[in-house]
């Protein structure tokens, strides 16, 4: 299986819905440019492999000749969930404004962060629509060393399979040596 095989079963697997496919950044790099810009991800370069959902893109986007679908020619992904940048509204019920008053033996000082956050670096963390935005160099590297982790635990294996071997041989001569003592 090729590498862009692969890449596409993980795409079909992941988002499941069979409406949706994948379209291919845009080789002229202008248009690949605007399309990165659109996706509003920091240290995001994208390469002629990367791929972004059809769901990004309006239905009239597209040109459809009967079982064809391709975009249409310059053509710029729209459609993003983006949270809200609204600024927060001030809390107004007795509730809420309770919720927000510290406690005289909790210090603000003394206060942590959330357990297994503190040596996560937010800025290489991705932010996407979603998990099939995969960057191929990175999706092989993890390839070879899940070949190379295979390769290691079958040695352990047949390893531990041939102590198991020797133990069994050296248990059953003893247990022969036994029996002939035994036996005289």
């Amino acid at each position: 299986m090729q590498l862009s095989e692969l890449f596409h079963h993980l795409h079909v697997c992941v988002t499941k819905v069979k409406r949706d496919f994948l379209c291919r950044f845009p080789t002229d790099k202008v248009r690949r440019k605007a399309w990165a810009a659109k996706l509003r991800r920091e240290n995001f370069t994208p390469t002629h492999f990367t791929l972004l959902c059809s769901c990004h893109f309006k239905p009239e986007d597209f040109d459809i000749t009967g079982q064809t679908v391709r975009l249409r020619e310059g053509v710029i992904p729209s459609i993003f969930k983006f949270p809200d940048q609204r600024p927060s509204t001030p809390r107004t019920t007795k509730t809420s404004q309770k919720a927000t008053v510290e406690f005289p033996h909790t210090p603000s000082q003394s206060r942590s962060p959330v357990r297994g956050l503190e040596g996560l670096n937010l800025s290489e963390v991705s932010i996407s629509d979603h998990q099939y935005a995969l960057d191929p160099l990175k999706a092989k590297q993890k390839l070879i060393e899940a070949q190379e982790e295979l390769v290691r635990l079958r040695r352990h294996l047949r390893n531990a399979r041939d102590r198991e071997r020797r133990q069994k041989k050296t248990v059953n001569a003893l247990l022969e040596d036994k029996k002939r003592t035994q036996s005289c």
